[in-house]
Order: C-alpha cells, then sequence, then structure tokens
C-alpha cells in the first residue's frame, strides 16, 4: 500500500505538481510508528536523489546523513519543541533552493509542537515558497491543531507490520450491490461506486482510482458520502474508523486552502484503505 503512495508523491515531484505542506501519519496499528514514518521518508528522498542524479555512491542508511542544503531535518531537542529548534526552517524559507529542483523539510515528531510554536508556523505552512515541501511526521493518532491540520494534505501510512486481510468475493460482492442499491438513482454515484470497488478489491491502484476520477470528473463530495457508507459497512478496529471519520470530516467541512480536490481525496483514500484493510465487511449494516 504505502509503495502505491510512494508513487503518488514522485509522480507529483516529477510533474512538479506536489503539494506545498503535508502531514504524513503512522497507522494506528503500527507497532513501529516513527520507523514507519522515517523510512518512507527515506525511501521517498532516496529515490527523488537518485531521479536527479545527485545520489553519492557512498554507503549510508538515511539521506540526512548526505546533508544536503535542500533537505533539512527538524527534531526536537528535549521532549517538547521550543522555538530555537526551528532557526534554521524559519532561515532556509528565506533562501532560494541551492542544489535541488525541489527543497524538503521534514518536522519530525510533529506531535510535541507546543500550541503556541504551531500558532507561528500557520503562516510559513500556508504561504511556503515555491518548489518546497514541508513534511510534519506525526507517528500518534491524536490530530495536531486544527487550524494548522486544515492547511494540511492529510497522509495515512499503512503499517509494514499490519497484517494484510484478504476478502471473499462473496463480501464484496455483497458490498458492491448495497451500495449500488442505495444509490440507484444516482449515475454519477454508480460510477465512483465501480471505481471504489476495484481500488478495494486490489484491481487498481491509489494513481489509477485518482485518475480514474479525475477523468470522469467525479464530485468529490459523493467520494465522502460513500466513504462513510463504506465505513459504516466494515467490522473494524475503532481507531481505523476514527481516522478514516476525522479524515472525511475535514475534507467536508474544512476551508479550501487552495488544495486540490485530487489531493484532498488521497489523504482520504489512505484512511479508508488502512481501515477496509484492517477489518472484516459487515453485509448486515443497514
Amino acid at each position: 500500500m504505502n509503495s502505491h503512495l510512494l508513487q503518488i508523491l514522485l509522480n507529483k515531484w516529477h510533474s512538479k505538481t506536489l503539494g506545498h505542506f503535508y502531514i504524513l501519519t503512522a497507522s494506528a496499528g503500527s507497532n513501529r510508528p516513527t520507523d514507519d514514518l522515517v523510512n518512507f521518508i527515506n525511501a521517498l528522498l532516496k529515490a527523488i536523489l537518485s531521479k536527479e542524479n545527485q545520489l553519492t555512491q557512498l554507503s549510508f542508511e538515511h539521506v540526512r546523513e548526505l546533508n544536503y542544503p535542500d533537505i533539512l531535518f527538524v527534531e526536537p531537542t528535549s521532549t517538547h519543541y521550543v522555538m530555537d529548534d526551528f532557526k534554521l526552517f524559519f532561515k532556509t524559507l528565506c533562501f532560494n533552493n541551492y542544489q535541488l529542483s525541489w527543497r524538503f523539510i521534514i518536522v519530525d515528531q510533529a506531535h510535541l509542537i507546543p500550541e503556541m510554536i504551531l500558532n507561528k508556523l500557520l503562516k510559513s505552512l500556508e504561504e511556503t515558497r515555491k518548489n518546497t515541501t514541508i513534511l510534519f511526521l506525526n507517528p500518534t493518532s491524536k490530530a495536531l491543531l486544527k487550524t494548522v491540520e486544515s492547511r494540511a494534505l492529510n497522509l495515512k501510512l499503512a503499517s509494514t507490520s499490519d497484517s494484510q486481510i484478504n476478502f471473499n468475493l462473496l463480501d464484496k460482492t455483497n458490498l458492491f450491490n448495497y451500495l449500488l442499491e442505495k444509490y440507484k438513482n444516482q449515475a454519477d454515484m454508480k460510477v465512483l461506486i465501480n471505481i471504489f470497488i476495484k481500488y478495494l478489491s486490489g484491481e487498481i491502484a491509489e494513481v489509477k482510482f485518482i485518475e480514474s476520477c479525475k477523468t470522469k470528473s467525479i464530485e468529490a463530495m459523493n467520494f465522502g458520502k460513500l466513504a462513510i457508507d463504506i465505513l459504516s459497512s466494515l467490522d473494524t478496529n475503532f481507531k481505523h474508523k476514527e481516522n478514516a471519520l476525522n479524515e472525511i470530516k475535514w475534507f467536508m467541512t474544512s476551508v479550501d486552502y487552495n488544495l486540490n480536490n485530487e489531493d484532498r481525496i488521497l489523504g482520504m483514500l489512505c484512511a479508508v484503505s488502512d481501515s477496509y484493510n484492517n477489518a472484516k465487511v459487515s453485509i448486515d449494516t443497514p
């Protein structure tokens, strides 16, 4: 699942359409949430450096060991962040990129940023310099400040330790028929249901799902409605379902800070698929 998300971000980097601010959250069921986040970011940056022919031949475990001026890692120096921890963050945003075509600022353990500091970061998060992406890594299921969350593209990792549950065809067919019956008089929803079921059954990946939604001009709000219906049909861990519902709620109620529907759908898609992959389909749900 994470390889698909990685490819989406790489495609956006290549087309210069990466969002300026992402919150990357670990799976609620992960045994190693911090490691999952760090490994994902490391894989993303390695791939980008390789494509830009900037990858050194020297042996290393993490990209941060290379000390690229256009890749900044921010981390707390104590149990919580203090303003001094963000000195380089603000300084970096004052200058243009030095070597790479795109600059990355990775803020580790974002849940340790106090509200006062988050408020001071708001303008930088909303008005980031050109060709710059800020990534907040959140290893917990606890949401950050609402004003921060609403400015971000929220992405959810699937844990590498999560067991993938295979669903039999009967379950998929029943869920498919239930949704088609509910929306039998709405042609646009039928199209979305077909795409969604193909995704959940593993026939298409995230990239194809989003491309199909975009090609068929599907209303993003319909995605929110259908995502809620699917979640209500899942017998899943409460935390997984809560995380997905929160993603949908933010999409449907928050102010759109110049975030396109495609990116906003991705956050919900990752959360819903995380619930689906850690659940049984409950056909009895009305």
